[in-house]
């Protein structure tokens, strides 16, 4: 697994213990009329522990803690006797709730948000594991330029090597988001630096790019294994989706 699983075990089991005492204790109480649910934030929250995990560098890339404020009030404002054993998503309790400018959360509105990297959209995960075919790895790179733009470059700066698995052969592939207008090559110059380092199946790197796979079910799952900055590889994961999905 991942560095960050590495060196905050304890953070990871309480956000997915978390998700066990709802599914246990909602049942448990409800008889009681105290209503258990679960609040999960759609994009990175800049809080301490985002800091312990990132630089400051992934600020501008987050939502302020005043979001989450936001939809806990809406959240233990419902009806306990009803509204109980639901797993909330802020933006969406928020939208329900009648919000419509979500900038006014951003540290820095207009900016690419990073979505959190413990919460799997049920849209995309609904048939993740279905059979997917496996274009070869040169249409997959020429569909993939088409998303580096000047923009992508100067928010992200970094280096990435993906040692690409595809039956008995590795492919190493460097996505260039540092330099220039960017790019993706087969080598890399001497003088320049890998800031992250992916292992990945084709299949899942094809998943990944496509958006039938969110991110943190390739890690957790071990399909994808991540070396370097973790900072980077969460930047990273905006080339993962369509362009009409990356937005926020």
């Amino acid at each position: 697994l991942c560095d960050s699983y590495n060196l905050h075990l304890a953070y990871t089991m309480a956000k997915y213990g978390m998700s066990m005492c709802v599914l246990g204790m909602h049942e448990e109480l409800r008889h009681f009329n105290i209503a258990v649910n679960a609040l999960w934030p759609r994009t990175a929250i800049w809080t301490v522990a985002m800091e312990m995990i990132s630089t400051k560098a992934a600020q501008n890339n987050c939502r302020k803690p005043t979001i989450m404020a936001d939809a806990a009030y809406a959240l233990l404002s419902r009806d306990s006797t009803n509204y109980t054993g639901n797993f909330v998503i802020d933006e969406e309790i928020l939208r329900e709730e009648g919000m419509k400018d979500f900038d006014q959360y951003s540290v820095n509105p207009g900016a690419t948000l990073l979505e959190d990297f413990f919460l799997s959209d049920v849209a995309e995960t609904a048939n993740f594991g279905t059979a997917t075919s496996i274009l070869s790895l040169d249409v997959l790179i020429d569909e993939t330029k088409q998303r580096i733009t000047p923009d992508i470059v100067q928010k992200i700066q970094a280096i990435y090597q993906f040692d690409v698995i595809e039956g008995p052969k590795i492919h190493s592939i460097y996505f260039n988001l540092k330099n220039g207008q960017g790019g993706i090559h087969k080598s890399l110059d001497n003088t320049q630096h890998v800031d992250v380092h992916f292992t990945i199946d084709l299949q899942t790197l094809y998943k990944l790019f496509s958006g039938e796979m969110p991110l943190t079910i390739a890690v957790t799952s071990g399909k994808l294994k991540i070396e370097g900055s973790m900072e980077k590889a969460l930047l990273f994961s905006q080339l993962f989706k369509p362009l009409n999905k990356r937005k926020a």
